[in-house]
């Protein structure tokens, strides 16, 4: 019968010099993660647009919904031109901004004004839903933004507001 003697553990100066070099390596670690954190790792808000960004994007989108619904003869109704402070899913503050409004007389054909205003919206990626009691459809974007479109014999409006960003981005007002 062969018996193996284990290895004694590192001792003295070997011990010492393996406690020292996993501190190091450790706090190397350490630093690292704090430096990434810090500089590298997107910081909150930072990779998303500015209110104001959507807000210039789906005003945009607005006005070709209108195109294709043959609505954009809708004059624009006066709205805020302001940020309206707004509460994030995750609890911190933030503001978001009315879109354009467009409001006007009625149409003759309610039902084909929702339905294409709510085809565009849902080319777009946005979640639609069409109310069943009347000829209202409303869509929600990825980034939170809410889009409603109603339309009837005695009136037509289309009207959202942008989701709610941490920053505002708005330009200087002089």
């Amino acid at each position: 019968m062969t018996t193996t003697t284990p290895t004694p553990p590192a001792t003295g100066r070997r011990a010492h010099r393996w406690a020292v070099l996993g501190a190091v390596l450790g706090a190397v670690t350490a630093a690292a993660a704090v430096v990434a954190a810090v500089v590298w790792w997107p910081r909150p808000g930072a990779g998303e647009p500015t209110a104001w960004e959507q807000r210039v994007e789906l005003n945009a989108a607005l006005a070709e919904t209108a195109r294709a619904a043959g609505l954009e003869d809708l004059p624009l109704a006066p709205h805020p031109d302001f940020a309206v402070p707004c509460t994030r899913n995750d609890g911190r503050q933030g503001v978001s901004y009315w879109l354009d409004h467009r409001a006007g007389d009625g149409v003759s054909d309610p039902g084909w004004v929702v339905d294409t205003v709510a085809a565009d919206w849902r080319d777009r990626g946005y979640h639609v839903q069409r109310d069943p009691r009347g000829n209202r459809a409303t869509a929600y974007t990825t980034d939170g933004a809410v889009l409603m479109v109603a339309a009837s014999r005695s009136g037509v409006s289309l009207v959202g507001s942008t989701g709610c960003f941490l920053r505002d981005g708005a330009p200087e007002r002089g």
